[in-house]
């Protein structure tokens, strides 16, 4: 075979490849995902019972989560019925209505970061890094990321009104995105010398729009929301962080109040005392407040908006209170379109990608099942060790991505 006869072969690698991956990733969206799913299902049923405006606003069934994400939630369960799939319940196994959204999300996504990139391959890696998280696992974060991607995109193309207002409808899927969302204002707003303070502030009205609608059409249900999530007890949901770290050590310290170890095996910890917490929260506030100032700092440029926003959204998994085994998943959205632009950065991307698989896997198995007595081996928690190692890289990654560079320049 010739030169050109392999050439139109080696062309359909990329797209045959990805083809591969969507099948894959299809068939394993029948698994029954974390019992998570039928506390999203007793969310439907409430809104069911209520209705979905005044049940959201309610707050029925201790709602945590925003209003588009559950809209999009009660879809997945009301539109599987059109199609003839059945409602999703844990832990049964085959097709269902969330499971084939949480698979539509992840290919959406793919392609939309084909669109943006150019290259097949980014597509590829992107469902990879993506695939226990959506589609084994059935965490709805994949809901939110084509508007994080179109919002980061917006930014390096310098329509700062799009970019703000794409970051607040991710927030509005999940809470997590928002812990990004003072860096997209913060770079908007930041006035570059030749505008004018007019023209910056009507970089906000496009969000202020899409928070508005939300609000008039959610009502006070988003607030009550967002303020259950902020109160939660959770010093470490299963993340494998120094709030994990400082579980164990109070299994050991305060056995009386938290429980001693299980057996040598660490359980989730909810706790409001205030000597915890401040140690959690201000060394949180160190690392979150110095990308911003960073930010401030540095040449107005979108490479270095990812760079900080990245390091502030790694400062509150690593280091802040109630991050769970998933939450990482923004963070990795970031770190691939940084790398993306800036290959340095790929060595990043790829550890916080690594982190956020082997924090699921840690946790539970491919069924959704918990590993609890799996977790110990020779008397000791594997997750300890995990968590160990998972802090010291992400800390090391925090650490350089705040570190001052002066090569970094305006593009």
């Amino acid at each position: 075979m010739g030169y050109d006869a392999i050439m139109p072969v080696r062309a359909y690698i990329p797209w045959t490849t990805f083809g591969l991956l969507a099948i894959g990733s299809l068939a394993v969206s029948a698994l029954p995902g974390t019992s998570d799913v039928n506390v999203w299902y007793g969310w439907v049923k409430q809104l069911d019972l209520h209705g979905l405006r005044t049940g959201y606003n309610l707050g029925a069934g201790h709602i945590v989560h925003p209003p588009l994400g559950l809209l999009l939630l009660w879809l997945s369960h009301h539109a599987a019925l059109l199609v003839g799939l059945p409602v999703h319940t844990w832990p049964e196994v085959g097709h269902t209505g969330f499971g084939v959204a949480t698979w539509l999300g992840l290919l959406v996504s793919a392609l939309l970061v084909i669109r943006l990139t150019g290259r097949v391959w980014w597509g590829v890696l992107f469902q990879g890094a993506f695939l226990l998280n959506a589609v084994v696992y059935g965490y709805f974060d994949v809901w939110g990321f084509p508007f994080l991607l179109l919002a980061l995109h917006a930014m390096a193309q310098g329509r700062e009104g799009a970019g703000l207002a794409w970051a607040v409808t991710a927030s509005l899927v999940k809470w997590q995105f928002f812990i990004l969302l003072p860096f997209f204002f913060l770079y908007a707003l930041r006035r570059a010398p030749q505008e004018s303070r007019h023209h910056t502030l009507r970089h906000v009205v496009p969000a202020l729009v899409v928070l508005t609608l939300t609000l008039a059409l959610f009502g006070p249900g988003t607030w009550l929301a967002f303020t259950r999530g902020l109160q939660s007890a959770v010093l470490s949901g299963q993340a494998l962080n120094f709030g994990w770290l400082i579980t164990w050590a109070m299994h050991l310290r305060w056995p009386e109040s938290y429980g001693p170890l299980d057996d040598g095996l660490i359980a989730v910890i909810r706790t409001r005392d205030t000597r915890v917490l401040l140690v959690v929260r201000s060394l949180f506030a160190l690392g979150y407040g110095l990308a911003l100032w960073r930010l401030w700092q540095t040449p107005r440029n979108p490479n270095n908006l990812y760079r900080y926003m990245l390091a502030g959204y790694l400062a509150f998994f690593l280091l802040n209170k109630g991050a769970h085994e998933n939450h990482l998943a923004p963070a990795v959205i970031v770190a691939g379109y940084l790398a993306w632009r800036l290959p340095r950065w790929r060595g990043h991307a790829l550890l916080v990608a690594v982190v956020l698989n082997v924090n699921m896997l840690a946790f539970y198995d491919l069924m959704g099942q918990h590993r609890w007595e799996a977790r110990r081996i020779a008397g000791i928690d594997y997750s300890l060790p995990l968590a160990l190692v998972a802090t010291v890289a992400v800390g090391m990654a925090l650490y350089t991505l705040l570190r001052r560079d002066p090569s970094e320049t305006p593009t």
